[in-house]
């Protein structure tokens, strides 16, 4: 039984000391000149895998357990995200990395070609890598029983197929990594930011996000002129700059979703205005904010298109001075063995996915009581949807198990059981509809 990387945070969760933040009411805002009103799309992760490198057998089968993606779908996913993206009235899309399953070039190729369809439309469509998208030495097709090596992409390669999403109309590009600056509206700054580290891949792929010191100079030197000349940034970048959980850097299961030196990086992003990075990376719906002194900033995570809820954004910025965040998730998809209902599909999929082996991981690797992992298995799976979900609500069933073992004299289950609570409790502010006050950071209720 494999041990999954993902499910490790229901149980080593609880290990790690709390950590508090919040949100400033008294910040520095930047000094727009004009005032902006305009709409965003957002999807993440939508590790498209082109149909050309699959076909259902024990190794395609064999990949997928354990990993929460519906990959056969993605492209049907990826068409009704593309059609509803259309009908809004949306001027950009930003799409933050884990573009591919593993990185293959097809996939790559054929999901720009897919995209196209937003550009033509009429919107700007900005993409950022993530961490499966290059380099990757894991880039294989799987078909029946057989397993092979495909081309993945270089940077320069990959910066040759997403030339129209970003690439071309970057006022500026960073030498050292896929970063860049693009303007699609007068007076608004994409920063886009790229802390993959392709560059470490060996026989796996390097998950974690750390930006190379050339790079973290270049961000800060570009919005530091930003602010200087009065724009509206908006960031863009895979890995989280802030933790969306307790203890999410700290615990060695999930520090990989959190950029390395987060802390200081986020506090220079505020200093200078960079108050709002939308993110991707874990799966979750979830947003979160800090402040240092009196600058704020926010880190906007969005879950992804192949794995539950399967969520979009619609970002509207008001006069500059007023963020209204929403989510709606997609509920139609055509393809064959989903049926009528794609929500309870993808529901489904994801508790199925986790729950084949998480009671035999409690028994093996955890040395529990069949029973007593009977009844954490279910219950700890249901605390990680949540989190993906957001704005999590703790269940009558997960309260009365907590309070049943919180006592217990086994270390491994009082930890379980404070876990789960962990999970349960959703740091501020609200994950999927929100209104903020640009100005100073504030939530408007």
């Amino acid at each position: 039984m494999v041990y999954n990387r993902y499910i490790g945070i229901i149980f080593s969760m609880a290990l790690i000391l709390l950590i508090t933040g919040g949100c400033s009411e008294d910040s520095t805002p930047v000094n727009q000149e004009n005032k902006l009103n305009f709409k965003i799309s957002v999807f993440s992760d939508p590790h498209y895998f082109a149909p050309e490198l699959f076909a259902e057998g024990d190794a395609l089968e064999n990949n997928l357990r354990g990993s929460r993606k519906m990959l056969m779908e993605s492209e049907a996913i990826l068409k009704s995200a593309i059609s509803r993206v259309k009908s809004i009235n949306s001027q950009i899309v930003l799409i933050p990395g884990d573009l591919t399953k593993d990185g293959e070039k097809l996939s790559h190729q054929k999901f720009a070609d897919n995209i196209r369809e937003l550009k033509n439309s009429g919107k700007k469509v900005y993409v950022i890598p993530g961490n499966h998208d290059v380099a990757n030495p894991e880039s294989k097709s799987y078909i029946g029983v057989n397993v092979e090596n495909v081309e993945s992409v270089t940077p320069a390669e990959f910066r040759q197929i997403y030339a129209d999403f970003g690439y071309n109309e970057a006022l500026y590009k960073d030498e050292n990594s896929l970063s860049y600056v693009a303007e699609p509206i007068e007076g608004l700054w994409i920063i886009a930011m790229d802390a993959c580290r392709y560059n470490e891949n060996t026989d796996r792929h390097t998950v974690g996000g750390k930006f190379n010191n050339a790079t973290l100079n270049w961000i800060y030197d570009r919005i530091k002129e930003g602010k200087s000349k009065g724009k509206l940034m908006i960031g863009m970048n895979h890995h989280g700059v802030l933790e969306h959980f307790t203890g999410q850097k700290s615990n060695p299961v999930t520090t990989d979703y959190v950029i390395d030196d987060y802390r200081s990086i986020s506090e220079e992003f505020a200093k200078n205005g960079l108050n709002f990075v939308f993110t991707g990376h874990f799966h979750a719906n979830d947003i979160v904010s800090a402040n240092y002194d009196k600058n704020f900033i926010y880190d906007i995570e969005t879950g992804s298109l192949v794995t539950y809820p399967v969520p979009i954004r619609t970002v509207e910025v008001i006069n500059s001075e007023q963020m209204n965040i929403s989510t709606e998730l997609i509920d139609n998809v055509d393809y064959q063995s989903i049926g009528s209902d794609f929500q309870v599909y993808a529901y489904n999929y994801l508790k199925n996915d986790l729950s084949d082996f998480v009671e035999d991981i409690l028994v093996s690797q955890f040395s529990l009581q069949e029973s007593v992992a009977a009844q954490f298995a279910p219950i700890g799976i249901n605390a990680f949807v949540a989190h993906y979900a957001g704005d999590e609500v703790i269940s009558k069933e997960a309260v009365d198990l907590i309070n049943e073992y919180k006592g217990n004299n086994n270390i491994t289950i009082q930890l379980l059981s404070a876990t789960i609570q962990t999970l349960y409790t959703d740091m501020n502010p609200e994950d999927n509809n929100l209104r903020i006050n640009m100005m100073t950071g504030a939530v408007i209720r």
